[in-house]
């Protein structure tokens, strides 16, 4: 009967996958294919971009020697790639409009404006640099209730205690 059962538990189950190596920056493809127009062979193009020569002979035959895509196309129409919507929030750090911002980076005005209205508003800290996660995490951290009200966390309580108990047997030298 154990038997039985076992069977019919696969039969319904679906196969589990492994998900495998995850895919390729789009830019890394990209590169892969300039090289193939160029008039390099697959495994020699996927040694230029950085990536094993069985990758490069897969996309190569899985696309049947044809790029998938268009190469040219830099963005899409619809979505905005990640160094727009940083270099929108940098603009607007700066005191740059939101017409100027959109002219910048080559997009209408109402999508500027979107970004910073949906994702860019808790970023009210002026910050000068790209790499500006760690300073939003210190000022995060460093504007808590807690801290600003001069609270102490229970740990910092506990130790402070241990530290005002006289403890036997002990040597100080204060």
């Amino acid at each position: 009967m154990v038997g039985r059962q076992q069977a019919a538990d696969r039969a319904i189950r679906p196969k589990l996958c492994s998900p495998g190596h995850p895919k390729f920056q789009r830019h890394v493809e990209v590169a892969f294919w300039e090289q193939i127009a160029k008039g390099l062979l697959a495994e020699e193009g996927a040694a230029v971009v950085g990536v094993a020569q069985a990758v490069g002979a897969r996309w190569f035959h899985k696309a049947g020697g044809m790029p998938p895509f268009d190469i040219k196309q830099q963005h899409s129409d619809r979505y905005l790639s990640f160094a727009e919507r940083e270099e929108i929030a940098l603009l607007h750090v700066q005191g740059k409009g939101i017409r100027e911002i959109a002219r910048s980076i080559g997009r209408d005005p109402g999508a500027a404006s979107r970004e910073l209205r949906r994702n860019a508003a808790h970023r009210t800290d002026p910050v000068s640099t790209r790499d500006h996660g760690k300073e939003m995490s210190a000022h995060a951290l460093k504007t808590r209730l807690r801290k600003t009200l001069g609270w102490k966390t229970p740990a910092e309580a506990f130790n402070e205690q241990l530290l005002l108990l006289p403890q036997a047997g002990v040597a100080t030298t204060g």
